[in-house]
């Protein structure tokens, strides 16, 4: 078993990184962003012309914000912020450390504006709050991904933590972070489907409804892609 370096407050890989890990890296981290561009581009397309066309914080547009700020904090920026130690791997590691916690805490902010988003939604309509399968996902996970934040910035940057107390947390901190994206991806495809019942002809497989399967399809391409280039230890930042 590799020993904890208490030093560097990491866990050293068990495979020394190399130029051409990084490369190799590069080419995946260049394939995932190419799916969350198209992942958003679906999103923002199928958003516009779902209901009434266009965006505005209105009565009748407002829900659109939902899960367009829910899909971009928690699975397209959040994702972002976890590869962050990967792709600058050879920086500085409080930069890292900072960029990565300004990452995460856009991702939160943007997150209580989706939230925001469908809570008014629902009380212009009159509708129940935090009933269905969709939304206690959703509220888990917005709650996980607080409490990550918070732990990872009260041991990581202030008041720090101790070496072994930071590399026992490491651990768990990589854990769920993983877990956290795995959950936004699985509330986002829950709100999919309860979005698929107010499709028309979605059984005929209309313009929005394919636009609709296209995206959640997009969706779990993504995350697996992501998930991939944290697993692989190639692709870790060397410690130091």
């Amino acid at each position: 078993m590799a020993e904890i370096n208490y030093q560097t407050m990491d866990i050293p890989p068990e495979v020394p990184s190399s130029r051409s890990a990084y490369r190799r890296f590069l080419a995946g981290f260049a394939g995932v962003q190419a799916i969350g561009l198209v992942m958003m581009t679906l999103l923002g397309v199928f958003l516009y012309s779902f209901g009434k066309s266009g965006f505005a914080w209105d009565k009748e547009h407002v829900f659109k914000f939902h899960p367009l700020f829910m899909t971009t904090a928690l699975v397209h920026l959040n994702s972002k912020g976890m590869l962050l130690y990967r792709l600058m791997r050879n920086r500085p590691k409080l930069p890292v450390k900072i960029a990565h916690a300004c990452f995460n805490l856009m991702s939160f902010s943007m997150t209580i504006a989706g939230l925001v988003a469908v809570i008014q939604h629902k009380n212009d309509l009159l509708h129940a709050h935090f009933f269905s399968l969709h939304s206690w996902l959703g509220i888990g996970t917005i709650a996980l991904f607080g409490l990550q934040w918070l732990a990872g910035f009260l041991v990581f940057l202030y008041p720090g933590g101790s070496p072994p107390i930071r590399a026992i947390v490491l651990r768990l901190h990589r854990f769920c972070g993983a877990v956290i994206l795995g959950l936004a991806c699985m509330t986002v495809l829950t709100g999919a489907v309860t979005l698929a019942g107010g499709i028309a002809n979605y059984d005929k497989l209309s313009w929005s409804a394919s636009m609709l399967n296209a995206f959640s399809i997009s969706v779990v391409l993504f995350c697996l892609g992501v998930l991939l280039l944290l697993a692989v230890e190639d692709f870790r930042r060397p410690p130091g």
